[in-house]
């Protein structure tokens, strides 16, 4: 993959002001990019027990912003057969975007999955990457923020976010950027996991010594070791 600076520009008006992008790309919208529709989950209350079971997995706008690219983790609720008569289940691979409590957040399902409308479901047309579009959504996120606001609750809505254009290249361009973007993610991913070893190992370290179960001293040779406390007092 050769990366290299790029020197061929073309000027666009867009929402009133003046932007640049490569000659070869395009501005479009979300709905011109692939399919874009709410969540659904129709019952109330929302909260009645009969919609969960154990069977479909039913995601919430924090678990879309808890996740970083990839919606994988186990979700907290389920969907019975009847919650899933009222919802939709959607498939691996799509791109969720929520529009209310969270505002812009975004992560892809790694497994089919139920969702309620303060959540959009975007599937891609064949020459769109998801992985390319939801990386464009984290770059607008200030601005669809902004945008949400002015109403007793912040949210946005399938107009308001069609307003936002995306800057789009060629199916191949898109591909060589996220291959390089989702290297760099899975570093992070790694090194998060890493920190949570050392975070779980340094806890039980700090147990252990500041209740004096271990104990440290030196050997004779000056050598740093521990011990398990045998004597105790009550």
């Amino acid at each position: 993959m050769e990366i290299y600076k790029n020197n061929d520009w073309k000027t666009l008006s867009l929402n009133g002001e003046n932007v640049q992008i490569p000659k070869d790309w395009d501005y479009k919208n979300l709905d011109s990019l692939g399919n874009l529709s709410r969540g659904k989950s129709k019952h109330r209350p929302r909260n009645d027990p009969n919609l969960f079971g154990k069977k479909y997995p039913f995601i919430q706008t924090a678990e879309v912003k808890a996740a970083r690219l990839w919606l994988s983790d186990k979700p907290e609720k389920y969907y019975s057969d009847f919650g899933l008569e009222q919802s939709k289940l959607w498939d691996e691979g799509t791109l969720c975007i929520t529009i209310a409590a969270n505002i812009a957040e975004s992560s892809i399902l790694k497994y089919k999955a139920c969702f309620p409308d303060s959540i959009l479901g975007f599937i891609p047309n064949k020459d769109v990457s998801n992985v390319f579009v939801k990386y464009q959504i984290d770059m607008l996120k200030s601005k669809m923020k902004d945008s949400s606001k002015g109403s007793a609750q912040d949210n946005l809505n399938l107009d308001k976010i069609n307003l936002f254009k995306l800057p789009i290249p060629s199916f191949d361009e898109q591909t060589n950027i996220v291959s390089l973007l989702s290297s760099q993610e899975t570093v992070i991913e790694k090194t998060k996991e890493l920190i949570q070893q050392i975070d779980k190992r340094n806890q039980f370290m700090l147990d252990e010594l500041l209740s004096g179960r271990l104990r440290i001293k030196e050997n004779e040779n000056g050598e740093v070791i521990f011990f398990k406390n045998e004597e105790w007092k009550t």
